[in-house]
């Protein structure tokens, strides 16, 4: 599971990590406009070239099977491929054709990364994923401590929901990379989470939030089941940490602030929502009015409100209706299985990512901004061929 600094692993994993991280930003953003701009100025769409140039055009003979990453594939496929359908009969528009494209991406991803991981080291890549994932998260991490203020935190245009999810990333990039290698010691581990918990504070999204607390509570709990004693401290050094944090340094000053603010006042008190309640019944009529196929894509933005429904599940089904509905849980069944049966093989960080990509996208982003969920379901099933060799 070597990787070299430069080779076709290393720059793959490094693509993939660039390719979630980069969302729809374009160059034109540096002009303060808020605009995807043109395929040439979108940074994803070279990502995504390169890595299909890599897939099929450089193809390394050997390789793994990978028998559960092929058939996550598969399902994934066929539900983008109906979702792609569902445009026939929503209302043509711009953005109908916009939506349209960025599932082609998905299929262009998936495609391109299953074959990838097929013909080449798998677990390099993965390895290079994460890593390269930890090193672009930090320095978004270092920026957006250079711009803390009355703002919720944000970077490279993205909003403070997308940066909240990446910061999460952060904290299980280094436990993935503690799991492999010595030198990450476990102080690492629980300055990290302390560092990623007060930016998801900051940030105010109380999606990545949940989304923290449901991830890491799963590595908690399944490495305090393996090393109870051990873990069990840690956790006591993540709370001592974070009160001492919270107390005597600025940034936890301003996280404190921020949670009474956003977490407590806006939403126990206030029930705030941002028409996130709104949204989620209308989605789920929409789905009863189409029941069968749905609006087709793009269709709740376009015939019912606005906006998309902020709900990945019930994007589906107002999109797809029952069908669109069934071909997702049957993708997610057959994972569910799957980790049940590979549970003692399968990496922990790279579940507790899953887990948490899952719950966020249930409370902001459409089904591109869901491409983690996705991606994340096929790297699970990416095996490591020995057990972590960090026992420290």
């Amino acid at each position: 599971m070597a990787f070299t600094i430069i080779s076709k692993e290393s720059i793959v994993g490094f693509l993939l990590a660039f390719y979630y991280l980069i969302g729809r930003w374009s160059l034109v953003r540096l002009e303060d406009t808020y605009s995807n701009g043109t395929i040439i100025s979108q940074p994803r769409w070279w990502a995504i070239a390169a890595l299909a140039l890599l897939a099929f055009c450089l193809p390394s003979p050997g390789g793994l099977p990978l028998s559960c990453v092929r058939s996550v594939a598969r399902l994934s496929l066929l539900f983008f491929f109906y979702m792609l359908c569902t445009a026939t009969w929503a209302p043509a528009s711009i953005s109908n054709f916009d939506k349209a494209l960025e599932v082609f991406l998905l299929i262009l991803v998936t495609l391109s990364l299953t074959s990838f991981l097929s013909t080449n080291d798998a677990g390099a890549t993965v390895n290079a994923f994460w890593f390269s994932l930890v090193g672009l998260t930090v320095s978004m991490a270092f920026l957006s401590l250079t711009n803390i203020g009355d703002e919720r935190l944000s970077v490279i245009g993205g909003g403070p929901n997308v940066f909240g999810r990446s910061m999460i990333l952060l904290f299980f990039g280094v436990t993935q990379l503690h799991s492999r290698f010595r030198f990450v010691g476990i102080s690492v581990v629980v300055t990290t989470f302390i560092l990623v918990t007060l930016l998801v504070v900051l940030s105010g999204s109380r999606g990545a939030f949940l989304s923290l607390l449901s991830g890491s509570f799963l590595y908690f709990a399944i490495q305090a089941k393996n090393s109870f004693a051990r873990w069990l401290f840690v956790c006591l050094l993540v709370c001592v940490g974070l009160s001492l944090t919270v107390q005597f340094s600025n940034v936890g000053l301003e996280a404190v602030e921020r949670f009474e603010q956003r977490f407590i006042a806006t939403s126990l008190i206030d029930r705030y929502t941002s028409e996130r309640d709104e949204l989620f019944e209308l989605a789920l009529q929409t789905g009863l009015d189409y029941p069968i196929f749905g609006v087709g894509l793009d269709g709740f933005r376009l015939w019912i409100w606005d906006d998309y429904p902020h709900n990945l599940v019930l994007e589906i089904w107002a999109e797809g209706g029952a069908i669109g509905l069934a071909l997702f849980s049957i993708l997610f069944s057959y994972c569910a299985v799957s980790i049940a049966r590979f549970v003692s093989v399968i990496d922990l960080s790279t579940l507790s990512a899953t887990i948490s990509v899952f719950v966020s996208a249930q409370f902001s982003g459409d089904l591109y901004d869901s491409r983690g969920v996705f991606l994340f379901l096929l790297l699970t099933f990416v095996f490591p061929r020995h057990r972590p060799v960090n026992t420290t």
